[in-house]
């Protein structure tokens, strides 16, 4: 019997320090796992007790098996060192025409089946074993776990209760330990596979209990939820499929040392078609159906609902089997819906209003054989989901069971073109505002597809399909003509306050979560959706597929679509356009789309660490434009190779402008068909470095105003490399990116690159932006937009002040991402283990060792930012977003693993350790200096970064001084321990400087 499909546990207090119950056994024999609990198997014993005479039946042969299981009498018991339990049992038997009633309640009302002629008693006796010490807030919890017939099929469940004659009332039991009386509390299971109730298992009490597993309405409670072999056990009503259990829970008195308390439970089984309660409850609403959408909370002219509620007691014929009589205990209960103005409901024909349960009641007492009558109850609803339902129950409760009424009424489409989704919003879930706004997207979009809605605002948050049932089938549908933005802290009032790099929207496949790409396409585009649609400001990762377009049109902005199994970015039949998006490490092609006359559009775009393509087009047509593309294809072989871009028998002329595509495992273009690409503009360089940097595939055209690899001259060093073709204008030329190669990522130009000022000088760029947002054309001598000539690539020079050595990680700021380094090397020198001498920064030869001038001579570039971040509008800045960069080493050639988490020490050899206090300097930092560095930038105050040289006294104590009022201000937000480590370093270096 103690297993884990019919299992006990108790709780009192002291138990445990977590104070939950324990199981009633440490081992389970099925399924057979240990639990853990503190109680102890500790004896048992079976018998045939003479005086019962089950199994003594005349009929039933007397040969195995029966002569081998005569058994009717049993107990086993169970203990720890405070509390002992010792459970009796009993096998009854009743009349075989006549079981004890096995309730159970569907979605129609309650009804029962008679049990099978064997039931089983079984009584807990608990006992203080304690000398001393009472046991006090003592409760007791029965579980059962149901495999009825065809175990996985459709299973269902319920608490119930209904009291009519039981036959265990007059059943006297032959061990007096064991009490009975009407068993009318049961928790059923059954099986529904056919939609015909059949294989009931119940337990049931004549106690009512304090809680129960299934939340029924004559007894609300707290849900109850254990987990027996990896399975939830259900708190719903009613209904629960694949495997089912239930629980009950009684609180039981206090213990004084060696007293006692028990109850008793019965354990049956039954089957055969239930007795149906024959009572009548209908409900109706004064909704006139021909208004179309319902009722509005909004319009103080239609928002009142009149509820008329129908019982009746029908059947006068005693003779027929569903004759009840007079039926005592008669009460209606009408669960008024969420969003009823508690002071405006009115109920007819004595009918109460509970304003604390939101519950109309009439205490109707009998209800005589044919007697039937209505009541009303007139409610204004004042707050509701638009374009949802308001659902209103109403149940009749009585002596020979319950029946339920429910009665469904439209909501109008109200509140406004926008719907607000918050995962963390309390309000009513409505999305008419932050406060009430949803907290799942997909209701969101249910919404927007039924209303006249515009834009949908998602706060900051982690999102997924379906996360209630784990469908990974289950995709965030976009929906035409609606504008969906992430990147909201929940408190805008305008589009335009967002910040979608600080406030990270994440759309997840990850739907267990365990790390794992899990849902098949996280954001789906069917044939309804044209270019109106529009998605703007998320992360989409852990998908199977990132975005998947069948025959769909959307519009993708500001996007970071990042470690999907497959494709990023996968359209068939589609016309498609991404900007300003980054489409990074995803198993597959960053971007594939097919599909004969449609065309991919892709402008300023990052493109890079793909497993397969970056951009993959096999018979539609793309448009790239002022993007990067790079390091893609490292999953290719030799049997399998990748390109930065791949061009597949396009139907018409691809167009490939403005582009730096770079350091790609092959070519960097491939192309096959009959529609040449026009290829202009860009920057082609160091692809195929493992195959002789051929940088174009043999059919591919030869591009023009481009800087191109030569592969006899890699690294564009040859005298005359920068000269152009006088037909192509192309240079073979080093492009000068700002940072040496390895490029790490970063693929700006240097202001003295050849590049600059090296593109088509007849074309036109009107509306035209480079990666950072810069417009296109400048000036390459001072940035002017007068007789400027566009440069080649992705990027357009439009300041000096692009490079610095303290960058180490080449996240676009000198911060706490680039002082860890400096710190693994805090106070070394060359005969440290830690020593590095990259970072012996002062004076500028060094001075043989990292220390506190080190630190001052960094603290000089605190915070140094680009000049191209300065419009805020780039894509470059959110390379950061949605997974960790890359970071170089003082003086390293290759990069290692970063997240951008870290917190450090800068005692002697300690190093750094991963925690979240720069998520916290990350998000403050920037506000850091902001003025001096807005005015600085507003006056072109840009310049070459120096070696840090060594500053004086007054100046190491004052930009002490200054970062030390900076940790102060965010001591709050950080790691305790890495904020007193930080500081009184400072403080000591301050003291030093000072004397």
């Amino acid at each position: 019997m103690m297993t884990g499909d019919w299992a006990a546990a108790v709780s009192y207090s002291g138990l445990n320090e977590t104070g939950t119950a324990e199981w009633l056994t440490d081992q389970f024999i099925i399924p057979d796992f240990s639990t853990g609990s503190p109680f102890d198997f500790d004896a048992y014993s079976v018998s045939n007790d003479p005086d019962n005479p089950v199994w003594k039946d005349p009929n039933q042969p007397s040969n195995p098996p029966y002569s081998s299981i005569q058994n009717d009498t049993g107990w086993s018991k169970i203990d720890n060192d405070k509390l002992e339990v010792t459970i009796y049992y009993e096998v009854v038997d009743l009349d075989p025409n006549n079981g004890s009633p096995i309730s159970f309640a569907d979605d129609y009302g309650s009804a029962y089946v008679k049990s099978e002629r064997y039931v089983i008693l079984q009584t807990y006796v608990f006992r203080n074993i304690q000398t001393t010490e009472d046991i006090t807030d003592l409760e007791f919890y029965q579980v059962m776990h149901g495999h009825p017939a065809d175990a996985y099929s459709d299973l269902a469940g319920s608490y119930n209760t209904v009291a009519i004659s039981d036959n265990l009332e007059n059943y006297v039991p032959y061990d007096s330990k064991h009490q009975t009386g009407n068993f009318r509390y049961d928790i059923t299971l059954w099986n529904n596979t056919t939609g015909a109730h059949q294989d009931y298992m119940s337990f049931s009490s004549t106690v009512a209990p304090d809680e129960i597993g299934f939340d029924e309405f004559e007894y609300p409670s707290s849900e109850m939820r254990y987990d027996i072999e990896n399975r939830t056990l259900n708190g719903r009503t009613s209904w629960e499929n694949d495997d089912i259990a239930g629980a009950m829970m009684w609180y039981l008195p206090d213990l004084d040392p060696n007293e006692s308390t028990s109850i008793t439970l019965a354990l049956m089984y039954g089957c055969g078609e239930p007795v149906e309660n024959s009572l009548i409850l209908t409900k109706t609403d004064d909704i006139d159906p021909n208004y179309v959408c319902g009722v509005d909370p909004s319009d103080p002219n239609n928002n009142e609902i009149t509820y008329t509620i129908y019982y009746a007691n029908p059947i006068t014929n005693t003779s027929d089997p569903d004759y009840l009589g007079t039926v005592n205990d008669v009460v209606i209960t009408d669960y008024l819906p969420n969003g009823t103005d508690p002071c405006d409901v009115t109920a007819s024909g004595g009918g109460t209003y509970d304003i604390f349960t939101n519950t109309a009641t009439w205490d109707i007492s009998t209800l005589a054989p044919g007697e039937a009558n209505s009541v009303t109850v007139t409610i204004e609803v004042i707050s509701a989901e638009p374009a949802g339902e308001v659902v209103n129950t109403a149940i009749l409760t009585s002596d020979v069971g319950w029946v339920k009424a429910v009665e469904t009424t439209d909501i109008c489409c109200f509140g406004g073109s926008i719907i607000y989704v918050d995962d963390t919003a309390s309000g009513s879930n409505t999305g008419l505002n932050w406060n009430d706004a949803y907290n799942d997207l997909q209701a969101a979009l249910a919404r927007a597809s039924e209303c006249t809605t515009t834009e949908i605002w998602v706060a900051s948050g982690i999102y997924m399909p379906d996360v209630i049932n784990g469908n990974r089938n289950i995709s965030f549908e976009l929906v035409d003509d609606v504008e969906i933005y992430g990147g909201f802290n929940g408190t805008e009032t305008l589009r335009s306050e967002r910040d979608f790099l600080k406030n990270k929207t994440v759309l997840s496949g990850d739907i267990d979560p365990d790390g794992n790409n899990d849902t098949n396409k996280i954001v789906h585009a069917d044939s309804t959706i044209t270019s109106s649609a529009i998605l703007d400001g998320f992360i989409i990762t852990d998908g199977y597929d990132g975005i998947y377009c069948d025959s769909g049109d959307p519009t993708i902005k500001n996007c970071v679509i990042a470690d999907n199994h497959d494709d990023g970015v996968y359209c068939t039949g589609s016309n498609m356009s991404i900007s300003w998006s980054i489409i990074k490490e995803n198993g597959g092609d960053g971007i594939e789309c097919s599909g004969s006359g449609k065309n991919l559009t892709v402008n300023n775009n990052i493109i890079y660490y793909n497993g397969e393509n970056g951009i993959y087009t096999f018979y539609s047509t793309a448009t790239i434009k002022n993007s990067m593309i790079f390091y893609n294809g490292e999953d290719g072989t030799v049997y399998t190779v990748y390109y930065g871009v791949k061009l597949e028998n396009p139907s018409d002329n691809p167009v490939i402008r403005n582009c730096t595509i770079a350091d790609n495992r092959s070519e960097g273009i491939y192309y096959t068909g009959s529609n040449t690409p026009d290829i202009s503009n860009s920057i082609i360089w160091h692809n195929n470095a493992d195959n002789g940097y051929f940088q174009l595939s043999e059919n591919c055209p030869v591009p023009t105003y481009s800087c191109i690899t030569d592969p006899n001259d890699p690294e564009g060093e040859d005298p005359g490399a920068d000269e152009p073709n006088e037909e192509t204008g192309n240079i073979s030329a080093n492009p000068h990116f700002a940072y040496t190669y390895p490029n790490l990522s970063d693929y700006h130009l240097h202001p003295d690159s050849p590049c600059v000022d090296a593109g088509d000088p007849c074309d036109t760029y009107d509306g035209e932006k480079d990666i950072d947002g810069d417009v296109r054309v400048l000036n390459g001598v001072d940035y002017s937009p007068d007789n400027g000539r566009v440069d080649m690539g992705a990027d357009e020079v439009a300041c000096d002040d692009i490079y610095n050595s303290l960058d180490r990680n080449i996240d676009a700021i000198v911060d706490i991402g680039d002082i860890i380094i400096l710190a693994d090397a805090w106070l070394s020198d060359p005969c440290s283990g830690n020593w590095n001498p990259d970072c012996d920064l002062q004076p500028e030869t060094g001075d043989g060792d990292v220390d506190y001038g080190d630190f001052v001579a960094f603290g000089s570039e605190w915070l140094w930012q680009p000049c191209w971040s300065s419009s805020g509008t780039g894509v470059w800045m959110m390379m950061g977003a949605g997974g960790g960069e890359s970071m170089m080493t003082c003086g390293a050639s290759a990069p290692v693993a970063f997240e951008p988490v870290a917190t450090m020490s800068l005692e002697a050899n300690d190093g750094y350790v991963v925690d979240e206090v720069a998520n916290q300097l990350l998000e403050t930092q920037r506000q850091f200096k902001m003025d001096q560095l807005t005015e600085a930038r507003n006056q072109k105050a840009y310049y070459e970064s120096p070696t840090p040289s060594e500053p004086s006294v007054e100046e190491q104590i004052e930009q002490i001084e200054e970062l030390l009022d900076w940790l102060y201000e965010i001591k709050d937000e950080t790691n305790e321990d890495t904020w007193l480590s930080l500081t009184t370093t400072l403080e000591e270096m301050l003291k030093d400087l000072q004397e």
